[in-house]
């Protein structure tokens, strides 16, 4: 009765292995897919690469443009517009981006003041 209880543990125990061993299969291809398979074999690698993915997640919805997230190609066509402009220095320069798009604002408003309306 117990050999028989043993055999039947380690049936299911196998059998668990098994259904584990396909999930871990199924996540790996998933990250060959998308060609981030060297990360599988590197925790730390696969660690700095979430925390990366959450943090940037965070900013997106902290700055209410999770929007982003899901549609991807808009983000590229924003910032291509600034490389496309000359001014994608300034998306490494926070304050320069800040102070290009104070001085183009208070431009576009002296010019509707001045009557030109829409700038």
């Amino acid at each position: 009765n117990m050999l028989a209880a043993s055999k039947t543990d380690a049936e299911e125990l196998r059998a668990k292995c098994r259904a584990l061993e396909d999930e871990l299969d199924g996540i790996r291809k998933l990250f060959e897919d998308m060609g981030l398979g060297k990360l599988m074999e590197d925790p730390e690698a696969l660690a700095k690469f979430l925390r990366r993915a959450q943090s940037i997640e965070k900013i997106f919805k902290d700055l209410g443009l999770e929007h982003f997230l899901d549609h991807p190609e808009e983000l590229r066509k924003v910032l291509e517009a600034f490389a496309d402009l000359g001014l994608d220095h300034l998306l490494r320069h926070p304050e320069e981006l800040k102070l290009f798009l104070s001085s183009a604002k208070e431009l576009r408003e002296m010019l509707e003041a001045a009557g030109f309306g829409d700038v």
